[in-house]
């Protein structure tokens, strides 16, 4: 009786572990292991990684494209992808999907806002910058970013500390199912 139960218990981890090999995909250079969105989840670790490749930007475009994520996830999707693409330089499109998270209702606006405002920085376009960094601020009086980010632009030109070159994603890493 002992045997069957230690047998048994062997052949399932086997067939566990099996179905989770079977479930992998290759993303970029990095490989996922299947959850329920694990396009979503390789997102959020590509801008929490500061990834400056634009083939980081693969499993976000296709999360909000193939998976069904609910009106949160889409939110906390478009953030993550507005953060990957300030880092790849392309600042019009993270002003879209920065713009796209707050329209969906994410949940760390302050972020979002300052963000955006870095991106509208980094187009030059400093007034729609300065109300961005003034949202972050009314939504989080301590958003240092927006705090530092005013200080600069009330700066001249000339005068100004550069932008960061990348930025990441601080929101705490969502479970394995997601969030």
């Amino acid at each position: 009786m002992g045997r069957f139960i230690i047998v048994f218990g062997l052949v399932f981890v086997s067939v566990a572990y099996a179905g989770a090999l079977a479930d992998e995909e290759e993303i970029g250079a990095k490989t996922v292991v299947g959850t329920r969105y694990p396009l979503y989840i390789q997102c959020f670790e590509n801008a929490r990684d500061g990834e400056i490749d634009a083939r980081a930007l693969e499993p976000c475009n296709r999360s909000l494209d193939e998976e069904n994520l609910s009106p949160h996830k889409t939110a906390i999707a478009y953030a993550n992808r507005g953060v990957v693409q300030f880092n790849v330089g392309d600042y019009e499109a993270a002003v879209t999907d920065f713009t796209a998270s707050l329209r969906h209702g994410i949940h760390v606006q302050a972020r979002v806002y300052a963000n955006r405002g870095l991106s509208y920085e980094a187009l030059h376009y400093d007034a729609l910058a300065r109300a961005d960094y003034q949202a972050a601020l009314a939504l989080n009086p301590r958003n240092s970013t927006a705090t530092q980010r005013i200080e600069e632009l009330d700066k001249p030109l000339y005068d100004r500390s550069n932008l960061p070159r990348k930025i990441t994603a601080e929101m705490p890493s969502p479970p394995a199912g997601g969030y």
